[in-house]
This record gives structure tokens, sequence and C-alpha cells, in this order.
């Protein structure tokens, strides 16, 4: 998912043809302005006052909200509607693409999204890569022309089983249930 500007950036991006949306289908379609206003009690209400709109007219927002009303309690809260693709809009770029509305700003060129492996999601989850990133940018200078070498990566994995050592980092995990089948079939075969 994006956040509003990055998607009202992309979807002018698009409407000018100053450069190609690449990604795996569509942004959230998040294009509500929303201002928040202490309550009491430590609570805060957020209200939308207004939506973003692109350069060529169109609104990315992909739910539509509606106030409820009747004399049922269900009846009394809002309703939220995914924007249907029958109710989407043609646009036009500058240089005369089709584009649409509501539900975000779909990808000029769509690309299947990579595939992580159970030890990058680890990694990721654990923030480990920005701990040694962090770790490393005291000690080195960044370039231009930076590039991980071997002593880079031997650094990281030494970092990573420092980590998993101290028990701040689960690397067993990703293993065991594969481990408990194969002891299990072993098992069972005698």
């Amino acid at each position: 998912g994006t956040a509003s500007a990055a998607e009202i950036v992309s979807g002018a991006v698009q409407d000018l043809d100053v450069g190609v949306i690449v990604g795996t289908d569509r942004t959230f379609g998040k294009g509500l302005v929303q201002n928040v206003e202490d309550l009491p009690f430590n609570t805060a209400l957020k209200f939308t006052v207004a939506k973003y709109y692109t350069p060529s007219g169109r609104c990315i927002q992909g739910i539509n909200y509606k106030e409820g009303g009747g004399l049922k309690e269900e009846d009394g809260r809002f309703q939220s509607t995914s924007v249907a693709e029958k109710d989407r809009q043609k646009f036009y770029t500058r240089l005369g693409r089709t584009v649409k509305d509501g539900g975000g700003v779909e990808a000029d060129l769509k690309i299947a999204a990579p595939k992580a492996s159970a030890l990058e999601v680890t990694l990721l989850r654990s923030d480990v890569l920005g701990e040694f990133a962090s770790q490393w940018s005291r000690k080195n200078q960044l370039g231009r022309s930076f590039e991980v070498d071997d002593s880079t990566y031997r650094e990281f994995q030494d970092f990573v089983e420092k980590k998993r050592q101290a028990g701040d980092i689960k690397l067993d995990a990703l293993y065991s249930s594969a481990l408990s089948d194969l002891k299990r079939q072993l098992k069972q075969s005698g």
C-alpha cells in the first residue's frame, strides 16, 4: 500500500506523461485530505475535509463513504463500499492515454511482485537489516559507487549470527516445521 502523497505524485507523473508507473497492479486508493482534532479523555476525531485530485482531474479515492440513516441501529452507521469498475470514469493524460479515477493509480507497466524467502521476511520483520545498516554507517562512508562486497556480506552474516546467539532473532523457527515433518516421516519409515 501507499500513502496519499505517493499516490498523488504517481498520478501526476502519469497524467503529465513525464514518467512510467511500474508496479504489481494499482495503488491503495487513498485520496482523502483529513484533519485530526483532539477530544477530551485522550481521544481524537479524524474527519475528511477534501479529496485529492490529479492534474487530469481524477480522484484516486477507492472507497465511497456514505452516511447511514434510519431508525435501526445498524442503519445509522456509516457505510463504505469500493468504487465499482463500472463507476470508474475515464480521463486522459497530456499525451492522450486513457487513465481512470477511483481505486488508486493503475500501473502503466505491470510486473510480478518478487517472492521473499522466509529468511528475508524474518530479517525484515526483526529490523536486523536496519540495525546493521545503522552500525555499518557509523564506521563507513556511503559513496556513489557503493557495492556490497564479500567483506561487507561476511560482516552482515556475523552480525546476524551474533543476534541469533543472543536470542534477538529466531532463525531456527524458519525450518522447524520442515524438520518436524522430516522427523515424522523418518519415524514412520522405520
